[in-house]
């Protein structure tokens, strides 16, 4: 069985904030083990995303306030787009914080 990956979902914002947040997060996935696949909303990783979520690779993933959360694809024998994360059964957590002032 392939070992399944964790999406990091990043969008942008004053001085990349979101990002770096993001890469943290990612980052501290990878220390215990889990691997992470960072994807930002350029067209061509957001369809990297789709493909990894179609073929059974995604175990979870995580983003900033819910971006990427309305990913849609056709999927092979539907003939409307769906949303990933429900047609697939992938959890997405999206973190919520006032950072860096404030925790999350």
């Amino acid at each position: 069985m392939t070992k399944k990956v964790a999406l990091v979902i990043s969008g942008r914002g004053a001085n990349d904030a979101i990002r770096g947040q993001m890469t943290e997060y990612g980052d501290a996935l990878s220390e215990i083990g889990i691997s992470v696949v960072h994807v930002s909303m350029d067209p061509a990783e957001l369809g990297y995303a789709a493909d990894l979520i179609q073929s059974g690779q995604v175990g979870f993933a995580f983003t900033w306030l819910g971006i990427g959360q309305d990913l849609s694809a056709k999927v092979a024998g539907e003939s409307a787009p769906s949303n990933l994360w429900e047609r697939f059964g992938v959890p997405l957590l999206k973190i919520h914080g006032d950072l860096p002032a404030f925790f999350v």
